[in-house]
């Protein structure tokens, strides 16, 4: 029995993934388990293995390309399948080239198509792949264009790269932009979705952002003490911090909450995200249910998120559910900045290093270590006085930790 291969999803931020690279190729026995393919999405690499057994009838994408979740990558079945499979294909084929149906309606069925077919006198449309229709809506190229330009009845991804190419080739771009020494970093999947989240935050949220200072000495104190007693599990700031959010949110709920066309959704579980930076990009692992756990299972959950992050091991599972998000350059001499928002949280802190300041108090000179925290709020949700309030909040909580118990 014939068995599909599909994109699995790519976690709540995306719908599409790419095809990074393929372990088989047409005709290779596989066995269930076996590791069919690798794809790329915002946040990881993540293996695609076989659940049946048998040989590779068909890949339907390529290297290179993006699928959306659910979409057919290959074809998996016995040997007594194959000659059956391409025969239904090939009348597949020619029933389509029968029909009238304009571009925009092309069914996905049309992926069985063989890439590149040129066209010939029974071809009277022209169709695109799911993910070449996508790219030429974004770089708003006619696909019209393209099939006449290469002379394809069938137009990919790779196609229409090739059509700009000849575009700029023939379109006499300036010597000096032609001449000028440069070089192209290839967009990967992650830095894409990142541009796209973030453009979609900064275009269709109104936000505002609230800073304080926060007095750090008592927290200081307060991460010493715990870790003294307990050196094999540190724990560090950010772990304190997520434990005030959650702290906060009892009193301030709709800062742990998301905006809908019909009403605020106010979540029961505090799922935190925390900003990490992986090579070319960023990705935000959660610690759920933040609000039931102890300093100590934090920091133990955090650390072996951070790690995962950071060697490409992150499932989607652990990229998901979030409800409010860290941002913490404290490692770096970062006194102050604001943080985009992770759509669809309505809050995001960002947090610079601790500094000493210089300040007179009780008549004496003194240097206090002092941290700058800023909230960027979805003002939708949450309305200046609100944020002020819960900023007020944490603030109080980092300068006093022991109100936490």
């Amino acid at each position: 029995m014939i068995k599909k291969i599909i994109m699995p999803s790519g976690g709540q931020t995306t719908d599409q993934s790419l095809v990074a690279v393929w372990n088989v190729k047409k005709g290779d026995p596989v066995n269930r388990g076996d590791v069919l393919l690798e794809v790329e999405t915002d946040k990881a690499t993540l293996p695609v293995e076989s659940f049946a057994k048998g040989v590779v009838i068909d890949i339907l994408v390529e290297e290179g390309d993006f699928a959306t979740t659910g979409e057919v990558l290959a074809v998996i079945g016995h040997e007594s399948d194959v000659a059956a499979y391409w025969e239904e294909q090939s009348n597949s084929r020619t029933d389509k080239s029968k029909a009238t149906t304009p571009i925009a309606e092309v069914k996905p069925d049309d992926e069985y198509m063989p890439i590149g077919q040129k066209i010939t006198s029974h071809t009277n449309k022209i169709k695109a792949m799911p993910n070449a229709k996508k790219f030429a809506k974004e770089q708003q190229i006619p696909l019209d264009d393209v099939a006449k330009e290469l002379n394809l009845a069938v137009i990919k991804r790779a196609d229409l790269i090739q059509y700009i190419e000849r575009k700029q080739t023939n379109s006499g771009i300036s010597d000096a932009i032609t001449t000028a020494e440069y070089t192209d970093i290839p967009h990967t999947n992650m830095r894409r979705t990142i541009a796209r989240r973030m453009l979609e935050s900064t275009q269709n949220i109104p936000t505002f952002q609230i800073t304080t200072e926060i007095d750090m000495t008592e927290c200081i104190h307060f991460r010493k003490s715990v870790n003294a007693r307990y050196p094999n599990n540190n724990i560090s700031y950010n772990d304190i911090i997520m434990k005030v959010i959650a702290a906060a949110v009892e009193l301030y709920p709709n800062v742990n909450a998301m905006w809908t066309e019909d009403a605020i959704r106010q979540f029961k579980g505090v799922h935190v995200g925390l900003a990490v930076s992986v090579e070319n990009g960023l990705i935000v692992p959660v610690i759920h249910g933040v609000e039931h756990l102890k300093l100590r299972q934090i920091a133990e959950k955090a650390r072996t998120l951070i790690n995962k992050a950071r060697d490409g091991e992150l499932k989607s599972e652990d990229m998901q559910g979030g409800t409010i998000t860290i941002s913490n350059l404290g490692m770096y001499p970062v006194q102050h900045f604001t943080a985009i928002l992770n759509p669809p949280e309505v809050c995001i802190l960002a947090l610079g290093s601790i500094k000493d300041k210089v300040i007179l108090q009780d008549g004496n000179v003194q240097a206090v270590p002092t941290i700058s925290a800023t909230a960027t709020f979805d003002h939708r949700v949450v309305d200046g006085a609100y944020g002020a309030q819960f900023m007020a909040y944490v603030k109080e909580l980092l300068e006093c930790p022991a109100l936490l118990v």
